[in-house]
């Protein structure tokens, strides 16, 4: 089973220059528990998640509470302050074993899937246990890892997939 078949499209996105609070809206009402970030182009640049909103929303309620002028000076206004850019992906075309590895290993929330560096899809712990439950597997072997770093790409493989690599 492929990336391809697992994810979740068409998905929600914002822009960097998203407010929070209309990020915030996008989660509650599309009920997804991560927002990749595109620029203007569809090329992925990071990922909130619902706690790194409601970590910034609950700290300016708790600055607004305060004093305001606190609030107005500490309080992150846009995705592009509180955004993850060193985000873990996956390509289309991996495994269903690769992306359920990635996910247990780093413990992570969704998996942003891209085809030719443009965001298709979103993979989900749900979608996982979903395409999982369907076909009664687990994880296996071992496969490549890919991981955006900002600006460039990091490929780390096993000793197997470089061995076997042409």
């Amino acid at each position: 089973m492929k990336a391809t078949q697992i994810m979740s499209a068409p998905i929600v996105t914002v822009r960097p220059d998203t407010t929070i609070l209309q990020a915030a809206r996008h989660l509650v009402l599309h009920k997804t528990e991560a927002l990749p970030v595109v620029d203007s182009h569809r090329r992925l640049v990071g990922v909130v998640s619902e706690s790194d909103l409601f970590r910034a929303t609950a700290a300016g309620v708790r600055n607004a509470l305060v004093r305001r002028a606190e609030y107005e000076a500490t309080t992150p206004v846009y995705v592009k302050e509180i955004m993850r850019r060193d985000v873990l992906w996956v390509r289309s075309d991996d495994s269903l074993e690769l992306c359920t590895q990635l996910m247990w290993r780093h413990n992570g929330q969704s998996l942003p899937v891209l085809r030719g560096g443009q965001l298709v899809g979103l993979i989900t712990q749900r979608d996982l246990l979903g395409a999982l439950s369907r076909i009664g597997g687990g994880p296996g072997g071992d496969q490549s890892i890919r991981a955006t770093a900002g600006t460039g790409a990091i490929d780390i493989r096993t000793r197997e997939a470089l061995e076997a690599a042409p």
